[in-house]
């Protein structure tokens, strides 16, 4: 009931900061973790964010997966306009380049007083 996909998510996304960091406890020897600080996590999504009764807040990573997958596809949909506007800017490039090619050749046949019989070549598109 009341689905809706998720908006902003590539934005919020960026607002969260990937960390490293040690508990704080009494024990020497704790491994360092990985993740992300609830504190942040709470300023954008305080829906996966919970406190204990204690005041200790913990993230429920498994809610974070939603939005990864649309800060990707959002990604992805830059990525593939970024392709084609890229293809575009190349095929223009190619032809200014055959255009200043053969406008080379012209220039070449000028100075050289070539007859203008001459056949150039020329690519037609």
């Amino acid at each position: 009931k009341d689905i809706q996909t998720l908006d902003n998510a590539l934005e919020n996304t960026l607002k969260l900061r990937g960390v490293s960091y040690t508990w704080k406890t009494d024990e020497s020897n704790v491994a360092p973790q990985i993740g992300v600080i609830a504190q942040e996590v709470e300023e954008v999504y305080p829906e996966f964010v919970r406190t204990d009764s204690e005041g200790m807040k913990s993230v429920n990573y498994a809610q974070m997966t939603a939005v990864l997958i649309e800060a990707v596809k959002t990604l992805n949909a830059e990525i593939e306009s970024l392709k084609k506007e890229n293809n575009q800017l190349q095929a223009q490039v190619d032809k200014t380049e055959d255009l200043e090619r053969r406008l080379a050749q012209i220039e070449q046949m000028l100075k050289s007083g070539t007859n203008s019989s001459v056949k150039m070549n020329t690519t037609d598109d």
